[in-house]
């Protein structure tokens, strides 16, 4: 957050409330204008958009997935992840919106050891198998194909593995 400049404002997703004081404060201490999309707090312009004078908004995901526009930021961070799979496209929606013409990255910040990690080990493998069933149907080779149960549990696997 401290290499963005006036230009670049961030979103920083987060699940729990308490994670949304540790942005705020973070803010603070880097003298970026904060801004919070959640249950206490509506900081986006009327027609729900991210105001000019936002450099850092948290949101909460599940305020920050739907109806709003956010692709005036190019970064998103994800502070705290959900198990949805569905909630995390929708966040990062909110910034690919019809405009966005810069690229947007997201940080997923996962440590080692923990639930987050775990959680993220999740998502990949339901993403990778949403894919791996979309892939099959664009060629016409569900549900015979034998290979996806294959890929789910190589999946499970790997998510057991990255865990342990």
């Amino acid at each position: 957050l401290d290499n963005l400049g006036r230009d670049d404002p961030a979103v920083v997703f987060c699940r729990f409330r308490p994670d949304l004081s540790v942005v705020k404060e973070s803010a603070r201490r880097l003298g970026k204008r904060y801004g919070e999309l959640s249950g206490d707090a509506n900081d986006l312009t009327p027609d729900a958009t991210l105001p000019e004078d936002i450099d850092v908004l948290a949101a909460q995901v599940q305020s920050g997935g739907l109806g709003v526009d956010l692709s005036r930021a190019r970064v998103a961070v994800y502070y705290s992840l959900s198990w949805s799979l569905a909630e995390l496209d929708q966040t990062m929606s909110r910034l690919y919106r019809h405009g966005q013409t810069r690229p947007v990255w997201a940080y997923h910040l996962v440590a080692s050891g923990t639930v987050d990690h775990r959680v993220y080990a999740a998502i990949r493998a339901r993403r990778e198998i949403i894919e791996a069933v979309l892939e099959a149907m664009r060629h016409g080779r569900w549900p015979q194909d034998q290979g996806l149960t294959r890929l789910h549990l190589e999946s499970e696997t790997a998510t057991e593995n990255e865990t342990s």
